[in-house]
């Protein structure tokens, strides 16, 4: 489980990082990406959201957010090598796709996605 500090919990945090424009993507996730650190010592707040128009059964989707938060955890917040820390807030979507994939194919589109920002 990703710790409260990292994540984004206001629905006007959403709110306001879906309205900043800076997206990416691939055939799995999209990526928001919020506005650019003021200063250093802000952490970055993530949220993962998947649609319920793109998979019906909850328990799909809990499962596919549960894999995004341990892919976040365990190479992006440990690792350090990728550049999340300019954002304030980040959100990854991930589309129904994610739902046939096994982990490591997800895991390797999920960290060519950061790559890209």
């Amino acid at each position: 489980m990703l710790a409260k500090k990292f994540r984004l919990r206001k629905k006007s945090a959403f709110i306001n990082t879906y309205l900043n424009k800076k997206v990416v993507n691939n055939d799995f996730f999209v990526l928001y990406a919020g506005k650019l650190k003021q200063k250093n010592e802000e952490i970055t707040k993530v949220g993962f959201v998947i649609s319920k128009k793109s998979v019906k059964l909850a328990s799909k989707r809990n499962k596919i957010k549960r894999q995004m938060r341990e892919i976040y955890r365990n190479f992006v917040l440990n690792k350090g090598e990728y550049n999340i820390n300019n954002f304030v807030s980040l959100i990854f979507v991930a589309k129904s796709r994610c739902l046939k994939e096994n982990f490591c194919i997800l895991k390797d589109k999920f960290l060519e996605l950061i790559q890209k920002i």
